[in-house]
């Protein structure tokens, strides 16, 4: 008969918490997830055999009085619970659902926890960092500039995997196309005419100035190389077009000899 005192490494009259807490400890080192060495997860499972009979104060007794209790040994898991540790969280936390009643899921290995990220547009132009917990655990994802909408992001931490698919909010101010940005520009009626200098905001900065030539159109589409996305993932840069939106005056507050000059030459 196996000794689960030793498969656990623990005295015959450890208290039930040291042996859950030993069993956590050997289950997290031999897990296939995180022990990829040949015979871990026969090591695994032989843990997890000997923390079922151990937490279980019947099987317990019956395994340490056997001429009395009539213990016969185990073959794999039973569709038991076990006594104070919720086995299936546990392997939830390594990235899988857990044992079936049939016994250990070995299907279930190496498939990561899954969730949907939502971050804002300027968060995807720029990229940012987040931090989210999931069953327990708290995971870091780092989110490139240029990502797009439904592309997944993988990490890891400890051996336990998770994968998340990242949701971009809309954005009222920038359009996106691949890497290029376009975002309406206000431009006086006087500079649309004549020419001058506008200034407008990046993503990144703002403040900048572009020119803008004499007797320019609405709706005209003015490009700044390279100020749209700097994509980390495909290492192109984009440019950001600048829609011209021209401004009118209100008519009530001119003068009104430019009022009437106006309506003879327009």
């Amino acid at each position: 008969m196996k000794n689960y005192y030793e498969i656990l490494g623990v005295k015959k009259d450890a208290s039930t918490d040291a042996i859950k807490k030993a069993y956590r400890s050997l289950a997290r080192k031999y897990h296939p997830d995180v022990n990829k060495d040949k015979g871990a997860e026969e090591k695994f499972k032989e843990i997890t055999e000997a923390y079922e009979v151990l937490s279980d104060e019947k099987k317990r007794k019956a395994y340490d009085n056997p001429s009395f209790g009539g213990f016969n040994g185990f073959n794999g898991f039973s569709s038991g619970g076990f006594d104070g540790v919720d086995l299936g969280d546990i392997f939830s936390q390594f990235g899988f659902g857990g044992r079936s009643s049939g016994g250990f899921n070995s299907s279930s290995f190496n498939k990561p926890m899954q969730i949907e990220l939502e971050i804002s547009f300027l968060e995807a132009i720029l990229g940012t960092t987040k931090s989210v917990n999931v069953r327990g655990m708290s995971f870091d994802i780092e989110i490139k500039s240029g990502i797009i909408n439904n592309q997944e992001v993988s990490v890891s931490k400890n051996g336990v995997s998770l994968k998340a698919k990242i949701k971009i909010t809309n954005s009222n101010e920038y359009e996106r196309d691949g890497d290029d940005l376009t975002k309406d520009l206000e431009v006086p009626l006087k500079i649309a005419l004549f020419g001058g200098k506008v200034p407008f905001d990046t993503p990144k900065e703002q403040g900048r100035k572009i020119t803008i030539a004499a007797n320019t159109k609405n709706g005209a589409l003015l490009k700044a190389k390279g100020l749209g996305i700097n994509n980390e993932y495909t290492k192109a840069k984009g440019d950001l077009y600048l829609r011209v939106k021209v401004i009118l005056p209100d008519i009530n507050t001119l003068d009104e000899k430019l009022v009437k000059a106006l309506k003879e030459y327009l």
